[in-house]
This record gives C-alpha cells, sequence and structure tokens, in this order.
C-alpha cells in the first residue's frame, strides 16, 4: 500500500531528476549556442535542418540561408570525391567521421579550412536520415603551418631525445630498420627485440589491417598525419596511438618513417571534455571556463600544455594566474567593462607560464547568457602567438635595419630623408646635412684578408662612426663598404665639424687581423640640405656625386656639394650615364655586333672566318650607342665588370641553343674589362659557365680579349687569370698591343695566343715608314713568342696589301667588314646552311 508521505517522496524525487535535467539541458544549450564551432544537423542531401550562430562567423550565412543550400555546394570540388567516399563508408559502417578537414566556400567568395566531425542518423527503418556533427574554423592554423612549412629549411630529427615512438621500417614487409628508445618504451619490448623483426612478428598492430590502410594512403600521396590506431605491447596492453608517417628512400628500397604517439591520455581528456560540450572537447585552443567572479571551473588540456599549470592548480583559481604583470591595465580596465556588458572581446595579452617564461595569446573572452539574459560563466580560449609576433617582429627589423652592422639600411635612409624633404614645406628655415662615405681600400683587405675579415671590420667601422654622430642622426650602411649619415637641425659648418672629425677617426683607426695591422680611409661627399628645391632623389644623386669627387680628388678627403662646381658638372655627366646604364641593363637594352677579322698572311692557303663581338647600349628611344660613348663612365664608376657579365651571359645563352655557328670559324673573341681581371666572382663565374656548356661548345674557338694596359697594370691577376682560363682550352689575345710603348719583356709573362697590333700604328703605315717599323717589329717579336698577330683598324686594300707583305696573320677593320648585329649575322648564317643542305649530288639547287 502507497502512504501519502511515500507518493509525496516519490513527487519530489522526480521534480528534482527534472530539475537535473533541466539544468543539463540548459547548460549543454549554453554550450552550443555560446560556441565558436559550427555545430548543425542536415539531412541525406545535405540540406541543414539546424545551424547555431557560429555559422555566421564562419561562412557569413545565417543559418536561415544556409537551410536552403545544400552544404555540398559549399564543399571544394577538390574535396568533393573524399566527401562522398566518406559518406559510403559512413553509410555502410552505421558510422561517422572524426576531425576531417575540408575546405568550404563563404558567402563572400573566400576558402575556409574547417575541421569536422560527425554521427550519422538512421530513421526507424533502418535508412540514412541524415548526420549531425560540428565544424571548427581552422583556417588560420593551416595557413600558420603552412607558411612554417614553407620557411623550414632544416629538420634536426633528434630522434632518440624525442619522448614519441619512431620507427623506420621497410614498406615490403615491415621489418624495422630502426627504433628510438621511446618507441621500445612504449612497446615494453627492448630494442634488440625490435631492430630486424617486422610488424607481424612483434604483433605490433591490435589490428593488422591497420597497417594495409595507412600504406594505402602513402601510396596514394596522400600525407599521412595523425592515424589513429591501437597498438599491442610485448604484454599484451593495447595501446592507443596516433601515427604520422611518410615514404622515404633508403639505399633504393622504399621505407616509412613513422611517429607514434601515445594517446592514451587524450583519450581520456577528450572523453571527460564530451561530457562537458562537444564544441569544446575538440577545440585546439586553450580554454577555459569561469563563473561570473572568475573563479575557473573548467579548462582543458591544451591550457595545462600552454600554461604549465596542472589542471588541479587552475581549477578554482583566477585566470590572474597566468597574468604577466607587463601589459598595462588600461587593456585589462577594457576587457572587464566589455565582457561584463555582454560583449565579446577579443585582443592580444602577454601572459606568463608557470616557469616563469613568457608568451603572447590571442585570446577570446565570451560571456554565456542565460535564458533570463543574464551572465552566467564565461568562456575563454587563448592560441599562443608568440613564434607568429617574434617572427613578425624579426622581419619588421630586418625591413629598416642591416644584418650585418645593426645600422638602418637603405631602405629605412631613404624614408627617412623623405620625411626631412616633406617636412621642409612646414619649416623652410630648418637645416639639415647629408653624408655619402665610401671606404677607401676597403676592397684590398676583402680580397687579400677574406670576406670574413671584411665583416668584422665593417662592424667595427660602424662602432666607430656611430660613436662621432648624435643620438638623433641617422647613421646607415646603404651599400658593401658606403656609409650615409643625415644630420638633423644640423647648420653647415656642424656638418663640416662632424665629416672632420669622422674623416679623423676613420685615419687613426688601425684594424688589426691575423697579427697584421691594416688601415682603411674615407672618401666623404657632404651635401647641405638648406632649402626644399631638391627631390630625395636629387640630394641622394648630388651626394653621391660628391663623395665619388672626393675620391678622384685623391680620396680620404671630404667634397662639399655646390652646384655650381665645373668638377660636379662633368661629373653630373658621367652620373647620367650611369644611370642609363643601370636602366638599360634592368631592361636588358644592350646588343652584341659581329665584325669578321680575316686570314691575309700569304703564307696560309686555308680561308676561316673569325668574328670579334662587340657591345652596342641601345637607348630609350631605339638609338644604337657606341661603347666609346658610355664604357668610360662604366669603368669609372664599377659597372664595367656588370656589362662584361651581360655580354658572357648572352654569349653562352646564344651558343648553347646556336651551337653550329662554331663549327664554322675560327674562333670569336670577347672583350673583357680591366676591373674583371681582378675580380675573382667573375672569374668563377666564367669557369662555371665553361663547365657547364663543356659538352656543347668547343671552348678551344672562345677568345677572349685584354688591353694591353690593364694587362700590365694588372700583371700577376692577369697571369692567374688568362692560366685558368687556358687550362680549360680557351684562347687569349691582347688587344691594342704598342699603346703602352711598353716593353716587349712582359709579354714572357702573358701565354696569349693573338697579338692585336693597336690601330693607331696601323691606319698610317703605307705613309709612315715609322708606323711601318713599328708593326714589322711588334709582328716579328709575336711570331718569335709563337703568337699570331692581328692588325686594327684596316680601312683599304692597300693597308691590306703591306700587312700581308710584313707577313701579319691577320686583319679587322671597315676596309674587312663593317660590325653587324650579332642576330642577322646567325640569320645570315643559317640561311646559307640550309641553301648548301638543298644542294643535290650534281651541285645543282634542288
Amino acid at each position: 500500500m502507497i502512504t501519502l508521505s511515500r507518493l509525496k517522496k516519490l513527487f519530489s524525487i522526480q521534480s528534482e531528476s527534472e530539475k537535473a535535467l533541466i539544468v543539463s539541458e540548459k547548460r549543454y544549450h549554453d554550450f552550443i549556442t555560446s560556441s565558436q564551432d559550427w555545430i548543425w544537423e542536415c539531412d541525406a542531401k545535405g540540406y541543414t535542418s539546424y545551424s547555431n550562430q557560429a555559422v555566421t562567423n564562419i561562412l557569413g550565412y545565417t543559418p536561415e540561408e544556409l537551410s536552403k543550400i545544400s552544404v555540398l555546394d559549399l564543399i571544394h570540388k577538390d574535396d568533393l570525391i573524399d566527401v562522398d567516399e566518406m559518406f559510403s563508408e559512413c553509410v555502410s559502417t552505421k558510422k561517422g567521421w572524426y576531425n576531417k578537414l575540408f575546405r568550404w566556400k563563404t558567402k563572400h567568395g573566400q576558402w575556409r579550412y574547417l575541421e569536422s566531425s560527425s554521427v550519422v542518423m538512421f530513421d526507424d527503418n533502418g535508412n540514412l536520415s541524415g548526420f549531425r556533427g560540428i565544424d571548427r574554423d581552422v583556417t588560420k592554423r593551416i595557413e600558420v603551418e603552412k607558411a612554417y612549412r614553407e620557411g623550414l629549411k632544416t629538420l634536426n630529427n633528434a630522434f632518440d631525445a624525442t619522448p614519441d615512438g619512431v620507427s623506420i621500417t621497410r614498406l615490403s614487409d615491415g621489418r624495422f630498420i630502426y627504433a628510438n628508445p621511446a618507441l621500445a618504451e612504449m612497446s615494453k619490448c627492448p630494442l634488440e627485440e625490435i631492430i630486424g623483426k617486422t610488424i607481424y612478428e612483434l604483433n605490433f598492430y591490435h589490428d593488422p589491417r591497420a597497417r594495409k590502410e595507412l600504406i594505402k594512403k602513402l601510396l596514394s600521396g596522400k600525407m599521412v598525419s595523425d592515424f589513429q590506431t591501437d597498438f599491442r605491447s610485448k604484454e599484451g596492453e593495447i595501446i592507443p596511438g596516433s601515427v604520422s608517417c611518410s615514404l622515404v628512400e633508403l639505399d633504393d628500397e622504399k621505407c616509412i618513417i613513422s611517429i607514434l604517439r601515445n594517446i592514451s591520455d587524450r583519450r581520456a581528456a577528450e572523453s571527460e571534455l564530451r561530457k562537458l560540450s562537444t564544441a569544446i572537447e575538440q577545440s585546439h585552443d586553450a580554454i577555459y571556463i569561469t563563473n561570473t567572479k572568475g573563479v575557473i571551473e573548467y579548462v582543458n588540456s591544451r591550457l595545462t600544455d600552454l600554461t604549465g599549470y596542472d589542471k588541479e592548480e587552475l581549477i578554482g583559481s583566477k585566470p590572474s594566474k597566468w597574468k604577466s604583470g607587463v601589459t598595462n591595465s588600461k587593456v585589462y580596465d577594457v576587457l572587464y567593462k566589455t565582457i561584463i556588458s555582454g560583449k565579446v572581446w577579443n585582443g592580444e595579452l602577454l601572459n606568463r607560464k608557470k616557469n616563469g617564461e613568457c608568451y603572447w595569446a590571442s585570446e577570446n573572452i565570451t560571456p554565456i547568457i542565460d535564458p533570463e539574459g543574464k551572465v552566467s560563466h564565461y568562456l575563454g580560449s587563448q592560441e599562443d602567438i608568440t613564434e607568429i609576433r617574434n617572427l613578425n617582429q624579426q622581419l619588421d627589423w630586418q625591413a629598416s635595419y642591416d644584418g650585418l652592422t645593426g645600422l638602418v639600411n637603405r631602405k629605412e635612409f631613404e624614408r627617412r630623408l623623405e620625411r626631412i624633404v616633406t617636412n621642409f614645406k612646414n619649416n623652410a628655415n630648418d637645416k639639415h646635412a647629408l653624408f655619402f662615405m665610401d671606404l677607401d681600400q676597403f676592397k684590398v683587405i676583402n680580397d687579400t684578408c677574406g670576406h670574413t675579415a671584411g665583416d668584422e671590420l665593417l662592424r667595427q667601422m660602424s662602432n666607430i662612426l656611430q660613436r662621432k654622430v648624435r643620438k638623433q642622426d641617422t647613421l646607415a650602411r646603404i651599400g658593401g663598404d658606403e656609409f650615409a649619415i643625415l644630420m638633423e637641425h644640423c647648420s653647415v659648418k656642424h656638418a663640416q665639424r662632424v665629416a672632420n672629425n669622422l674623416l679623423n677617426a676613420v685615419q687613426e683607426y688601425q684594424f688589426q687581423w691575423n697579427q697584421k695591422v691594416l688601415r682603411v680611409g674615407v672618401s666623404i661627399g657632404l651635401v647641405p640640405i638648406t632649402d626644399n628645391k631638391f627631390s630625395t632623389t636629387d640630394l641622394l644623386k648630388n651626394a653621391d656625386i660628391a663623395c665619388y669627387l672626393a675620391k678622384d680628388q685623391g680620396r680620404n678627403r671630404i667634397h662639399i656639394y655646390h652646384f655650381e662646381d665645373e668638377d660636379l658638372v662633368r661629373k653630373h655627366g658621367e652620373m647620367n650615364w650611369v644611370a642609363q646604364l643601370y636602366q638599360a641593363l634592368n631592361e636588358d637594352r644592350f646588343s652584341l655586333y659581329a665584325q669578321s677579322i680575316i686570314k691575309i698572311n700569304k703564307r696560309t692557303s686555308k680561308q676561316s672566318t673569325c668574328y670579334e663581338l662587340l657591345l652596342r647600349m641601345i637607348d630609350d628611344q631605339g638609338k644604337i650607342i657606341s661603347p666609346d660613348q658610355f664604357f668610360p663612365a662604366a669603368e669609372h664608376y664599377n659597372l664595367a665588370t656588370k656589362l662584361d657579365k651581360w655580354v658572357v651571359q648572352q654569349i653562352f645563352d646564344t651558343l648553347t641553343v646556336r651551337p653550329e655557328l662554331l663549327q664554322h670559324v675560327e674562333f670569336i673573341s670577347i672583350n673583357l674589362s680591366g676591373s674583371s681581371l681582378t675580380d675573382n666572382e667573375f672569374l668563377n663565374f666564367i669557369v662555371n659557365h665553361l663547365s657547364k656548356n663543356i659538352e656543347i661548345i668547343d671552348l678551344k674557338k672562345l677568345c677572349f680579349e685584354i688591353t694591353e694596359t690593364a694587362a700590365i697594370t694588372h700583371l700577376t691577376k692577369a697571369s692567374n687569370f688568362i692560366s685558368r682560363l687556358k687550362s680549360m682550352g680557351c684562347k687569349f689575345a691582347l688587344d691594342d698591343f704598342g699603346s703602352g710603348l711598353s716593353s716587349f719583356g712582359y709579354l714572357k709573362n702573358l701565354p696569349v695566343d693573338y697579338l692585336k697590333i693597336d690601330g693607331m700604328f696601323v691606319k698610317d703605315i703605307v705613309d709612315d715608314q715609322i708606323d711601318h717599323a713599328m708593326v714589322k717589329s711588334i709582328n716579328e717579336i709575336g711570331h718569335v713568342m709563337k703568337m699570331k698577330t692581328i692588325a686594327e683598324y684596316v680601312e683599304n686594300d692597300e693597308i691590306k696589301g703591306m700587312l700581308r707583305e710584313i707577313g701579319v696573320d691577320y686583319a679587322q677593320g671597315y676596309g674587312i667588314s663593317m660590325p653587324v648585329p650579332l642576330d642577322k649575322l646567325l640569320n645570315e648564317h643559317e640561311t646559307k646552311m640550309n641553301n648548301v643542305i638543298k644542294l643535290n649530288p650534281d651541285g645543282k639547287t634542288a
């Protein structure tokens, strides 16, 4: 018999259960509605019947808009194949999917990466009715991972030190080639019992089919990451594991390198989080929940990993536990004011870990609103962005500073100068000064002592210069051995005094390297900035001109720019050529011409053709400019080697495509400037091209021309340069021989193949007996030294006939042929060869 009191007790129990159910339902409703992840439900055709508000933040659609669109239309077409396979598998296994990554198209046409997990729903008849799941926006994580993968240059595989199990197994039979101690500990099996055994002999996989599935993914070319399966230890213990692996080739055999992580703790943590919320348990961010007083009621494992605190240490405490004490209190004032008002706060905070290490976190704090519209809890999430911020700071620094000296770089220097020029409009009475400084004899130290010594000198020099300027002045390294200073609010008189101090400091500086004491000087160009007539470009050009003029006047001195200075006016002309040369190099506005060199020696019956390749510049109007106009400026301003590089590159590019040209010529001649003879980098540049094309190009038909003056000036280096290239088969000609009126003695040290007799002796040989005797003498000495002779400036048949009588071997000049574009020569040659091919056996054209 049920008494009244027993009925009351039963009703009381039922009421308490209903209340508990309501509280539980409310908690889950709060989690779902406040979740930053998209929680959804859709039918079998992909039309959603439910979406929480997070979908608007992620895809831009409201739940109502999304319900009218099949989600299959929003997934990237390349991912749909995986989706179809996944749906089929879900229907057959009646199991959902977990942490699948797909690309989704937003309402605004952008693509975002979502990580999806779902369960399958069936109706009462067992038919597929739809899916229910949760998607997390991991776009930022994917982008960061991608950026780090692309920037990653080396990987230190310290396998033995990692806490994860690492192994290398053969693809064919699963035999262990390598295993680290962590894998041995995880499997409870000594390393000596693992190495040499197969996975199947060790019964390593709890389900052997898992390895077959993993291999299938690898062979399909997909990256295998976080492949979850169970493993078995030697003692029979089942170990939940996560495997990431890739194919490698060792000793011509395909192998699998795997990283196995024991995820027992992770599985336990996921189970606990699932009791609270599906959204929270799947988060890769550090998440915590507090009550309205800020007391922490829940944390996920990511937060404990990030902060270093155990869960027990965090539960019951407040978020101030990881507060760094560095962030301005006003930031927290805004934070508290925002969330108390029921709004979401987003920002970046500098936090502190348990071990005292600080880290930057991108934080999101969302108020959880109860049905009465009041804040009941706060849901906080953190993402560690320390590495990203550090990388950004490093990139910002590198964009404005020189990595070797730590000084401002050219880009930042020009930006500050531009600010000065702009501000002149507001304060026309102000005065400033601009310095350009070029170290004298730096190249000598760099070449003789090496680049390491040169770098150290630049670092020490930077410190010396920095001590001679004011804190508000800008000292910059703008080139290899070039520095610049911008002195703001500085009179010309004070600038001159500073320039003298800088000059004296450099002169007194002694650089010690390998028990040697070396000195350098400095040439300083000073430009007073006293009005706004000049642009930033003008000021930089004027400073460069003044600096080079200081060098021209003997180096190790100061030159102050004056617009009326006649020397500077002359420099302007050369600098205009320099600007045109730089522009022509950037725009590839140069062309090669070819001039014939023919045999004239009466003792030689065999006729063959030779060519000298000549450089021409094309101005911006298409006009052809000869080198006698621009090359002096190129030599004066260290551009000659750049032009030589252009010529050599073009010749090799042409000959690799048209190697047949060399089959029908005795040699082609290439001019080199004096500065290139002393440039080891240029020598290596030529050697590399010769080595790469040795199978295509007959190197014995390449002849390099150097002038007599350049050879004498740099005799030792010229000899080394010639010997290095001759050892590879190339020939050399000594150009303008006789112009230096030098002794023939130095020829013994120059192993050249041809002497080119200077044209000033050749052109008047018919009428001038001295010129005739000079040509004859040079020709005879050349022959005694086993060198062939080439006469330049052969302008008519009379000169050619007299040279033949003397015994000169070759002739070149306008009387032989005019220079023609190399392209035209190649086309004529190709036409001629085609006509030869068309000849029939009787010698008649077909």
